[in-house]
């Protein structure tokens, strides 16, 4: 039997709805609540009108079977998860995918990174994709804290310091990303007489930048006294954890092909994602 012909192209800003149904069809495997698929498909249809995410979609018979995302910052580029529906799974189309984000990333930044999940490693080195370090999703349990805690609090607004912190951690400027992140419902910013700051949406922190474990422990206390919180961290983080009483949720590989990017990895506690494929 002949195979049709499996089309990788752009998603289109219309397409919103179709794109989170795939998302969902590929990485939550319980079906969800119609309230809860109209949040994920306004979480798409928001992250693509502001152009933070470039989408590309697996059209076979004129459906969109499988999709993947380059997020595009000023220096770098990241690759989002590649999901493909499970019915056509195992015909290489996550591999269609990977390659054309590959080389639509590569004529916008000269390194592109991604978190793999284990066991799936050896597709990317194939790639060229070159291991950098572990990192965990973490639960980390309420906080109670006898530390007088100097915090400062904002509601919506990003100081332009926060900007600056970020971007000499990171390496590149990620500033519209963080702009979308604020604008959720239920986010904080918290911050550290200007040496640490995170965002925190829905439970998760992250982003969280830290110049010392001074500050880090400052921010963690705070945001950890008013409930239990994930974290997506890495490795070189987990012996500072061990207080929080952590549960491990899911471990990852940060992987990066291309020019090095000069940042400083030890101020960076937390990230806003990670991708699955």
């Amino acid at each position: 039997m002949k195979m049709s012909e499996i089309t990788i192209r752009p998603g289109l800003d219309k397409e919103y709805k179709k794109i989170a149904e795939v998302f969902v069809a590929s990485f939550i495997e319980k079906p969800i609540k119609p309230k809860r698929q109209e949040s994920i498909s306004l979480g798409f249809k928001k992250i693509i009108q502001k152009k933070i995410t470039s989408y590309y979609v697996a059209v076979e018979n004129k459906e969109i079977i499988g999709i993947g995302g380059e997020t595009c910052y000023q220096g770098a580029s990241y690759i989002g998860y590649i999901g493909v529906i499970p019915s056509h799974r195992r015909r290489g189309i996550g591999s269609l995918i990977l390659g054309r984000i590959l080389e639509e990333a590569s004529k916008n930044n000269p390194t592109i990174d991604l978190f793999s999940n284990l066991g799936i490693e050896n597709l990317y080195r194939k790639y060229g994709f070159e291991d950098e370090f572990y990192t965990h999703i973490l639960e980390l349990q309420k906080f109670n804290t006898e530390i007088d805690l100097k915090v400062d609090e904002f509601d919506s607004k990003i100081p332009s310091w926060i900007y600056e912190l970020d971007k000499e951690a990171m390496g590149f400027d990620r500033s519209k990303l963080l702009d979308h992140l604020v604008e959720k419902q239920k986010t904080s910013i918290v911050s550290f007489e200007k040496n640490a700051y995170a965002i925190c949406s829905s439970g998760r922190i992250g982003p969280m930048i830290a110049k010392n474990q001074q500050a880090a422990k400052q921010i963690f206390d705070y945001l950890l006294s008013s409930g239990t919180k994930r974290v997506i961290t890495p490795d070189r983080f987990k012996h500072f954890f061990t207080q929080y009483h952590p549960r491990k949720i899911q471990s990852t590989l940060k992987m990066t092909i291309g020019e090095p990017i000069t940042n400083i990895p030890s101020w960076i506690w937390s990230y806003s994602s990670f991708a699955s494929s």
